[in-house]
Parts: structure tokens; sequence; C-alpha cells
């Protein structure tokens, strides 16, 4: 991934601190909260890290969603990835191992079950074990 390129499309300056941020998003492959990315990008600081994820989330580089305790989560936009495009994303996330994996899902079955919704903001979230974890689990 190219951080440098992502950051230049969607007309943000190219930082250290958000290169950081992009390459330990990219590298984890996992949600990380506010206080995970603090001890984990060290020489960070908490104002300017609210304030790229705030831009990373406004500009559809991440995406943001409520975690344990109800405080945010974030994890690496499908959009980036993708042209210029809108679709919807859902999002799982490994009750075990916390994974995280975005898929793609078409608009069309979102605007088709909810046709009489003005839909502004479009998440899915699934909660459950990845094929790894889920080897241990007895139902």
């Amino acid at each position: 991934m190219n951080y440098k390129k992502i950051l230049e499309n969607k007309g943000l300056s190219v930082t250290n601190a958000r290169l950081m941020v992009l390459e330990y998003f990219d590298i984890s492959g996992k949600a990380q909260s506010m206080s995970s990315l603090l001890k984990a990008i060290k020489g960070s600081n908490r104002i300017t890290l609210y304030r790229t994820l705030k831009q990373f989330v406004d500009k559809q580089i991440l995406m943001s969603f409520s975690g344990d305790n109800n405080l945010p989560v974030y994890c690496i936009s499908q959009a980036i990835h993708i042209k210029e495009t809108y679709v919807s994303q859902a999002i799982f996330i490994c009750n075990k191992c916390k994974t995280v994996i975005t898929r793609e899902v078409h608009t069309s079955i979102i605007e088709t079950v909810f046709s009489e919704f003005l839909i502004k903001n479009e998440k899915i979230l699934i909660k459950g074990y990845c094929p790894n974890c889920s080897k241990n689990i007895k139902l």
C-alpha cells in the first residue's frame, strides 16, 4: 500500500504522524482503539492522533464503530482499495483474536431492504469467530 499516494489522493498533507498511523493499521490488520494506538505509536500525541483519526474517517481512509464499552474503534477502510465508486462495507471482527475483515456489499441490497429510508452512511458490523479461532470453539 502506498501511504503517501493515499494521503495525496484524499487531499491530505503527507506528515510523519499520518504515515505512521496508516502504516500501523496496514501492518496490524486489526481494529484499534485510541488507547492501543497511543501505546503502539511511540511519541504520538493524543490530540494529534485524535485529529488524524477524525480526518481519516471523514476522508474514508478509516472506518469508526463502537467497540467494547461503546468506545470508538477504528479499522482501515475498504474504500482506499477501490476506485471512487461508493459501496457499503461489512466489517467482521473476531471475538477472540480481534482480526478485522472487510468485504464490499453492493448498495443495491441495502437500498432494497431500506427503500423508504434516506441512508447517509452504511456500515454493517458482524462479530463472531474467524476460521482459525472457530476451530477451537465447541457448539
